[in-house]
């Protein structure tokens, strides 16, 4: 590749005379033109083989001539390119940087033509952060009342971890999460969730939150020892049960016990200690036969919660 640049007309056609007598194709071209080329193609196949080396693309039985070419490039890149050179020519080419999101944008959405626009073609369906019974649940319903939602199914996904990592699988149609809290701030869980996944948010909303302390009805009073809930539940009555209950621990579970709808669950299953309590909407006393010890233990009585219903990214 050629630019003439600051070179003398005659230093330039002599040293492309040069170039061509030893039987080299001469391009000639500007530096920031070549920058352009470059990246769309040396940045692309070097890009592409380090991510199929990452991935594990290694030689079958049965490879067509398509995919022995592909091993052969990527070996190639592997075996005679260091490491830095990659680095370099992704990094030293500002072109680079935009051909890889333009790649990324692109794997993006061959991936999601590849999803059904529907699980169920009779219904729609959501996957909610809680269980049965949760606050999740309670927005889900108020958001298909309110859109005029009548057929759906719910999947309960318990964190916002398996809802988002659900809505990328094509499991679900819309994901449901609880996203901010007027008195607690935001949720973390989702906060964490959220920065692993990209997706379209098709409404927000907010809905007032009661807590209500629940146990079940052959456990006393005295035999209780903890309480179990979902963190945002304890920073929104982290007053009231200092007050009031200090003389419990209260925790939030693992894994799916996070949520409060999956404790009440298992409480009521015999599946943890039955001498637990747990903190969360009213229904799940009726869901779980639960007996009510308190109600209203949020700190701030106009509590709201933000919710976002979530769906994939359509390009």
């Amino acid at each position: 590749m050629m630019d003439r640049f600051t070179a003398s007309e005659q230093n330039y056609q002599f040293w492309r005379q040069c170039f061509l007598s030893k039987k080299l194709e001469v391009v000639e071209m500007k530096a920031e033109k070549h920058d352009q080329e470059v990246a769309l193609s040396q940045g692309v196949v070097f890009f592409l083989a380090k991510v199929l080396e990452d991935f594990g693309f290694k030689k079958t039985r049965v490879d067509t001539y398509w995919a022995t070419q592909l091993h052969q490039i990527v070996h190639g890149v592997v075996a005679n390119d260091s490491w830095q050179l990659f680095v370099d020519l992704q990094t030293k080419n500002s072109y680079t940087k935009h051909m890889r999101i333009n790649l990324g944008k692109s794997l993006d959405k061959i991936y999601n033509k590849l999803l059904s626009s529907k699980i169920n073609s009779q219904k729609t369906t959501f996957g909610i952060q809680g269980g049965e019974g949760s606050f999740n649940h309670q927005a889900l319903l108020s958001y298909v009342k309110k859109s005029k939602i009548n057929d759906f199914d719910i999947k309960y996904l318990y964190t916002s971890k398996k809802v988002l990592n659900k809505l990328h699988d094509g499991k679900i149609d819309f994901g449901l999460l609880a996203i901010q809290n007027s008195n607690a701030g935001v949720v973390e869980e989702t906060i964490q969730a959220m920065a692993q996944h990209r997706f379209k948010i098709v409404k927000k909303f907010t809905i007032p939150i009661r807590h209500f302390l629940m146990k079940r009805k052959d456990v006393r009073i005295i035999d209780i020892h903890k309480i179990m809930t979902h963190p945002q539940v304890i920073k929104q009555c982290k007053q009231t049960l200092k007050r009031q209950y200090s003389e419990f621990v209260v925790v939030s579970g693992k894994g799916d016990l996070i949520d409060h709808g999956a404790v009440a669950k298992r409480l009521a299953g015999n599946q943890i200690d039955k001498n637990i309590a747990v903190i969360g909407s009213r229904v799940l006393a009726n869901i779980y036969d639960l007996e009510i010890i308190d109600q209203d233990l949020q700190d701030n009585k106009e509590n709201l919660t933000s919710f976002l219903v979530v769906s994939r990214l359509v390009f």
